[in-house]
């Protein structure tokens, strides 16, 4: 019973992160699937709100300073001065391909990314759960993670021997977010 169960959960597992970290031909079909409409499923909204809305406030001033033309958009040159980092990933964030981005295509596009780092996670912690119980133990931890085997006990929040994906991802938020 317990290996059919962990079988029927890992072959989810895998069909839902197939949808995610498959390779994209287009952000258009992907960015499509995320609607950000105010008091909606934005950032921001829910119980943790206040930050996500300080959050988008700053993206948001940050992306009208880089608006040069003050028309709504980032074009190529705009986009490339403001964001050096992210510049090659223009025409992947520019989903209607019009040679401009918006705010939408932004937020669209981090969503993105946080659904394929969130399904790496999951998928990084399945594999270091060697016992399947749904925690890492210290030795599977360091076995996984050797560089970060020193910070086992900081992130074991509740001293259980034992780290559960929650805490993992409690210890990576800035401090400002712990709660």
């Amino acid at each position: 019973m317990n290996k059919c169960m962990i079988t029927a959960l890992a072959a989810l597992a895998l069909f839902f992160a197939g949808g995610v970290l498959a390779p994209r031909t287009s952000m258009q079909a992907l960015a499509q699937d995320v609607v950000f409409e105010k008091g909606s499923d934005a950032p921001g909204a829910g119980p943790k709100g206040a930050k996500a809305q300080d959050r988008e406030k700053r993206r948001g001033a940050r992306f009208a300073e880089c608006d040069k033309d003050k028309d709504g958009m980032l074009s190529k040159d705009e986009f490339a001065a403001c964001y050096p980092r992210k510049a090659a990933k223009f025409d992947e964030i520019d989903a209607n391909k019009d040679g401009n981005v918006t705010k939408e295509e932004m937020k669209a596009y981090r969503t993105v990314m946080q659904k394929e780092r969130m399904a790496k996670f999951d998928a990084k912690f399945a594999e270091c759960d060697k016992d399947k119980d749904g925690t890492l133990s210290k030795e599977e931890f360091a076995a996984c993670f050797p560089k970060r085997a020193d910070k086992f006990d900081a992130i074991d929040a509740n001293k259980d021997g034992k780290v559960t994906k929650e805490e993992m991802k409690t210890a990576r938020k800035p401090k400002s977010e712990k709660q």
